[in-house]
């Protein structure tokens, strides 16, 4: 129960970092939680769900991205579907069942 209240917190924690416009160091903060790279990243990976969810609602669409100039992850809007995300939707309409008649 603790460790459910703990990674709660941590991913609460974590969600209002990044909505103040700060840059996420992967390593600094596993070392300031006490927890792991792994663990880090699954806690953004929980975000990144979360936001997923909100934006299916109708909610601005957000993400936490890697930004390779600053070296940390940071909450970014994207409205916008990239080329891959396009190509992936795509993929699944098409194999879907509801063009087969």
């Amino acid at each position: 129960m603790r460790n459910t209240q703990d990674r709660l917190n941590r991913i609460l924690y974590l969600q209002q970092y990044l909505s103040g416009g700060s840059i996420l160091k992967k390593k600094e903060f596993a070392m300031e939680n006490g927890i792991t790279e792994k663990t880090v990243q699954r806690d953004i990976a929980t975000l990144n769900f979360f936001y997923e969810e909100l934006a299916l609602n109708g909610e601005a669409v957000k993400v936490v991205t890697y930004s390779r100039n600053e070296k940390g992850y940071r909450l970014t809007d994207s409205s916008k579907l990239s080329k891959e995300n396009i190509l992936a939707i795509s993929k699944i309409l098409l194999e879907s069942r509801a063009f087969n008649k």
